[in-house]
């Protein structure tokens, strides 16, 4: 009986087939550019668009700078692991000493080989912002270029012994930026539970408040879980509230670093009829915007007064523009000189 029989095998040297993968493998180059001048690091978290995941913190490569001093900001999807999908995200551009200089939110759309982003800019302000990330980490962020360091003090939402925690400004992307504040779990060593918390950011000193906001977060198995926006419980130190509040009708604004705010002053006497016209700013410098004065002619003849807080001098003669005739008398600056 044969049991074997021998089978003539040929071998062939074929070119290896394709191999296929699903997912983003040659990586997109995500470029972010036009950031302000003077921006040293730029920030982002994102998460997969409808999700409601935890988010992810990635530091974007800083190029080189181009002719006029600009620097573009840029990652590989493929280093950080982003794969093919839409995005949420939500990015500051920060000068050095953590200005922050433009801070947009927006969608990015991934694929294998691009990534293309729609933004929109967003107002940096009190109270701030707070998410938590893809580690558990509870962040607290906007607190202040001056806010150097932070008191966490956390108590059980049911009430009971409340827990106090310092912390230094986070080092994210390997330095420190201040007004930006973590909590980690391990630092929380209660039970798990709702938590409420108060974070009072501190000046250099340690000592000086800059401002206290209040929130609140559960802690579980993933982490410190953030429930809700910041409530504002002390504003910025320093930020001095003068005149009434009025709506803002213009609609670009520039390159705004924190909440543009037109305060209108009532007429100064029946002399000079004068308006005052200031941008308040709430908590970290920088800001460029192009203000558009309200009509004073019911006022009659009379003086304006531009009080250049934090606004960028080239915007002046856009100010003048704005103007109209019947007002044109002497517009001054904040040191009292005349600059139109």
């Amino acid at each position: 009986m044969e049991i074997f029989k021998a089978i003539p095998i040929t071998l062939k040297d074929n070119v290896t087939p394709p191999i296929t993968t699903i997912g983003n493998t040659a990586g997109a180059i995500l470029t972010l550019n036009s950031q302000p001048k003077g921006t040293d690091k730029l920030v982002m978290r994102y998460r997969v668009k409808d999700s409601g995941d935890s988010w992810r913190v990635a530091v974007l490569a800083k190029g080189p700078a181009d002719a006029n001093g600009i620097n573009a900001f840029g990652l590989s999807t493929l280093q950080i692991g982003m794969l093919a999908n839409t995005y949420e995200i939500s990015y500051a551009a920060m000068s050095a000493t953590g200005d922050i200089l433009n801070n947009c939110v927006g969608t990015l759309v991934v694929t294998d080989t691009s990534a293309s982003v729609t933004q929109t800019a967003k107002a940096v302000g009190n109270p701030g912002q707070v998410f938590t990330d893809s580690t558990g980490m509870l962040h607290v962020t906007e607190q202040g270029v001056n806010a150097f360091s932070a008191d966490w003090s956390i108590t059980p939402d049911a009430g009971g012994t409340t827990t106090a925690i310092r912390v230094l400004a986070a080092p994210i992307g390997g330095t420190a930026t201040p007004g930006w504040f973590q909590l980690q779990a391990a630092q929380v060593t209660t039970p798990p539970g709702t938590y409420k918390y108060t974070l009072t950011s501190l000046g250099e000193d340690g000592v000086t408040v800059i401002q206290k906001v209040s929130g609140t977060f559960t802690k579980n198995s993933n982490g410190l879980m953030n429930n809700g926006p910041l409530t504002l419980l002390t504003p910025p130190k320093d930020l001095a509230v003068r005149g009434v509040f009025s709506s803002i009708t213009a609609a670009a604004m520039g390159q705004v670093t924190g909440s543009p705010v037109r305060t209108t002053y009532a007429a100064q006497s029946s002399a000079t009829n004068a308006i005052y016209n200031h941008v308040a700013y709430s908590g970290i410098s920088g800001i460029t915007a192009n203000l558009v004065i309200p009509d004073t002619s019911a006022l009659g003849q009379g003086s304006v007064i531009v009080e250049r807080v934090a606004l960028n001098p080239k915007n002046i003669n856009d100010l003048l523009k704005e103007l109209p005739v019947s007002t044109m008398g002497n517009i001054f600056d904040d040191d009292g000189n005349v600059i139109g």
